[in-house]
Order: structure tokens, then C-alpha cells, then sequence
């Protein structure tokens, strides 16, 4: 299968592997995060743009994580998520 082929992959193309689940993220991981990236809870909130309370929030589990937080985490850390 080439790109020329298939302009998107589809669940009916992984078959078996698409039983790809992300791992979940905890607040510590959260928290980790910003400590590696020497950065205050203000300044990652700004990053994020959230409160610092927010922040405090999902670091001391009182906030799930989101789909939304976890592709912001990522493009702020990985980069911006190009199509």
C-alpha cells in the first residue's frame, strides 16, 4: 500500500494493531514535565494556557486530563502536530 493508494490509514487497514492505546498521564506526570523544562506552574500555565490553578489542579489529581491537555502537552513539548 502506497500514498498514492491510500490518502488515510483507517482502522480497516491495521487490523490487528489498532489496539494502540495511549498510556494515561497522572499529575505527577504532569508535574515532571514542567520540573524538566525548569518551569514555574505560572509560566507552564501560560505555555498552556491556563490558570496556575489549573496546573495545581491536575497536579494534585483533583482534574482528569483531557484530550485537549494531553495534545497541548504535546505540542509544547514535542512540537506542534502537523497534517
Amino acid at each position: 500500500m502506497d500514498a498514492g493508494v491510500h490518502a488515510k490509514i483507517t482502522l480497516r487497514h491495521l487490523g490487528d494493531k489498532a489496539e494502540v492505546v495511549a498510556e494515561p498521564i497522572t499529575g505527577d506526570d504532569i508535574r515532571k514535565l514542567r520540573e524538566d523544562a525548569h518551569l514555574s506552574q505560572a509560566v507552564f500555565a501560560g505555555y498552556l494556557n491556563l490558570t496556575p490553578g489549573y496546573v495545581s489542579q491536575y497536579h494534585l489529581a483533583r482534574r482528569r486530563i483531557t484530550f485537549v491537555l494531553r495534545r497541548a502537552l504535546g505540542d509544547l513539548f514535542l512540537g506542534p502536530y502537523s497534517a
